[in-house]
């Protein structure tokens, strides 16, 4: 990240991300019960333990499998149908920060695919809080993560988390545009 964006963002980047993982974290804390032990946890199996993991990875592989390749149909269309022109007028747009974080959500990113994506934006003429936009909402809140965080965790708190680092994406990207 550091060979794309400087020493700047990609600090800027980690601390923010850490801020609002602590953010959600303080929330959760304060504002849920913690039940006495996890379901997943709780209990004896009929099923061996490589039994459940075979099954377990299946399942998220199958999960998620689909999404990487929503996200890399994506990501090739929009690298190859949306003019730069357009790239250019819509960073100048006041919610675009907004839009950038929801769309961020479909592109399913992980091992660090979001920075060559987000660098490519900003090659079309993003501003670099725009592309860190994009990086934090991609990675954190993308739609496996979503659903994995519906799966393991009650209604209230998984939409907490959406909501926490959709507004944490959008805050991080303004806020980083507007220091630097």
């Amino acid at each position: 990240m550091v060979g794309l964006f400087g020493w700047k963002l990609t600090i800027f980047r980690f601390v923010f991300a850490f801020l609002v993982a602590l953010i959600v974290a303080y929330i959760v804390e304060f504002a849920f019960k913690k039940p006495p032990s996890l379901p997943f946890f709780s209990g004896r199996s009929q099923v061996s333990r490589w039994e459940a993991f075979k099954n377990a990875f299946k399942e998220i592989f199958i999960d998620t499998g689909k999404y990487v390749l929503i996200g890399l149909l994506i990501a090739a269309l929009v690298s190859v149908l949306i003019p730069p022109t357009i790239v250019e007028k819509f960073a100048s747009f006041p919610l675009s920060y907004l839009f950038i974080a929801a769309v961020s959500i479909p592109i399913y990113v992980c091992s660090g695919e979001e920075i060559p994506i987000a660098k490519s934006f900003m090659d079309l003429g993003l501003t670099p809080g725009q592309a860190l936009t994009f990086m934090l909402a991609s990675a954190g809140i993308c739609i496996p993560t979503i659903s994995a965080t519906f799966k393991f965790f009650p209604k209230p708190l998984a939409l907490l988390y959406v909501a926490v680092w959709f507004v944490g994406s959008v805050v991080g990207g303004v806020l980083y545009d507007l220091l630097f």
